[in-house]
């Protein structure tokens, strides 16, 4: 496994809106050193929850005798890199499909605990970290069910087409058009926030279009 230095950027990039802002917002009263202690895990544990994701890749690839070369983690999330042998439109449908079913569980998995933890009296800022920990992974399970080149989505997608036409190169070329005009919209839309004054959410959907408009992506 490959951890890529630009990880590190998650830590301020979550725990700083999560210590400031979020979590003073919806769980007030405490020490601020209450609220960096939160943040800081949620930032650790969504680097875990990114790393669940690529795990279940794995291991589904392990279970129909794929070879697994290298297992990369970054900024933007993880990517898989499988050997091209005993390549199957469904073994590569199961395959794509594992990463985003297991954020949906760990998504399920918080979100639980956050109710849970509320219902029972827990300390008011447990619920509201762990709610984020399921939102955060919500959003992980969407964006990664984009049908674009790079995304698990898209991988899906490809293997549908390959197994009705029979080509996989014409299958990668229909789903990377696809993807190049999704993520051209996207990024269009991120730049007019931006330019309205929505700066943190036109820069997320600017970035996440530039993402899924990747013509040479192989995320998984």
């Amino acid at each position: 496994m490959r951890l890529h230095w630009s990880v590190l950027a998650l830590a301020p990039g979550v725990t700083l809106p999560m210590a400031l802002i979020a979590l003073p917002r919806q769980a007030p009263g405490h020490a601020p050193a209450g609220y960096w202690i939160a943040g800081s895990a949620i930032a650790v544990l969504l680097v875990v929850s990114v790393a669940a994701h690529e795990l279940a890749h794995v291991l589904a690839a392990r279970s129909r005798r794929r070879t697994v070369k290298w297992v990369s983690l970054t900024l933007f999330g993880g990517s898989t890199e499988l050997a091209d042998e005993k390549r199957t439109p469904r073994s590569e449908a199961a395959i794509s499909a594992a990463g985003p079913v297991m954020n949906l569980v760990l998504a399920g998995l918080f979100l639980a605990l956050a109710g849970v933890g509320a219902a029972v009296g827990v300390h008011r800022l447990v619920p509201v970290a762990l709610a984020w920990l399921g939102t955060f992974n919500v959003i992980l399970t969407l964006v990664n069910l984009i049908p674009g080149v790079s995304s698990d989505g898209g991988q899906v997608v490809i293997a549908a087409l390959w197994k009705r036409g029979g080509d996989l190169d014409r299958a990668r070329t229909v789903v990377r058009r696809a993807g190049l005009l999704l993520g051209g919209c996207a990024f269009v839309l991120g730049a007019v926030l931006v330019l309205g004054g929505s700066v943190h959410s036109g820069l997320v959907v600017a970035t996440s279009g530039w993402l899924l408009a990747d013509p040479t992506g192989v995320c998984r």
